[in-house]
């Protein structure tokens, strides 16, 4: 049965050159085949199909009706099985390469992280992919399958996806090391109320802040906003306003001083999120089974 099926696709091939040069000779060149053996294999197919695919032109030969419609079948059969073949070339080295989506504060010293990296870097077999992006996005390209897990935030309209709180984040105000605020421990809402407030556009985390102004009955007088943290660090810089945010490394400009919000009912929680119904690679499911063992609880109102 393979054979056969070999056979079947060199002739669907065979006849796909055919019908693009019309010519058996430059045909059988573009093939590497003999002309008696292009024909003999055409003949076979047009046997098979009980139609007649080629049929003389003078010196030449045209493309028949029946054959134009079969070829635009074959054209789109070959196509799809040569995309198949490019997967599953691919795919012993895929089994190595883990390719994750993070958000930025995922990009500093953590628990996690160190534990991919103790993986990663002794394996000379193993390799490292890894794209920083919002979360709606890394989520909604996890579900196409660009991704073995993503570090985001939680959603709650991915039905399909688990999460797993692996990292939390004290909320704070990012300030030029001139503001009067500087000289305080903490910063309470109430010094923030008259203050120009720049934040993030990402919608999940900015859903998650406005859940806690509302508990705290702030409302931000929002000066600016951007999709990339260190835009809102420099806007802060610029002094156009204060930053409120979740702590990270990237926050940290020797400009900046990052101080602490006066509160203990938020924090920001952090996950590695993964495909329910998908089977992890060996590798993804190491990572996966290591962040269910430190996962953290959560304490939000």
């Amino acid at each position: 049965m393979g054979e056969n099926l070999l056979m079947n696709l060199n002739q669907l091939n065979y006849f796909r050159v055919l019908a693009k040069t019309q010519h058996y000779g430059k045909a059988s060149e573009i093939l590497h085949i003999s002309q008696p053996s292009l024909s003999k294999a055409i003949s076979l197919l047009e046997e098979e199909l009980h139609v007649t695919l080629f049929e003389k032109d003078g010196r030449n030969i045209k493309i028949t009706y029946a054959g134009e419609i079969y070829l635009e079948y074959v054209k789109k059969s070959l196509d799809s099985i040569t995309a198949g073949n490019e997967v599953l070339s691919n795919f012993s080295n895929h089994q190595k390469t883990l390719s994750i989506g993070v958000i930025t504060p995922f990009l500093c010293e953590n628990a996690l992280y160190s534990y991919i990296s103790s993986i990663i870097q002794p394996n000379p077999n193993y390799k490292l992919s890894m794209k920083v992006s919002q979360s709606n996005t890394l989520l909604a390209d996890l579900k196409l399958k660009k991704y073995d897990f993503v570090i985001s935030s939680y959603s709650p309209y991915e039905p399909t996806i688990s999460f797993i709180p692996v990292m939390e984040r004290k909320y704070v105000v990012c300030m030029r090391k001139d503001d009067p605020l500087s000289h305080f421990d903490k910063i309470r809402f109430e010094q923030l109320q008259e203050r120009n407030i720049v934040l993030t556009t990402e919608t999940l985390h900015s859903s998650a802040m406005h859940k806690m102004f509302s508990y705290y009955h702030f409302t931000p007088n929002i000066k600016g906003v951007s999709n990339e943290d260190y835009a809102l660090v420099q806007m802060v810089n610029s002094n156009i306003g204060l930053l409120i945010t979740s702590d990270h490394k990237q926050l940290h400009d020797e400009n900046i001083i990052v101080k602490e919000i006066d509160q203990t009912s938020f924090h920001r929680y952090i996950y590695l999120a993964y495909e329910k119904n998908r089977k992890p690679s060996e590798l993804a499911e190491k990572i996966i089974t290591y962040a269910k063992k430190i996962s953290i609880s959560e304490e939000n109102h």
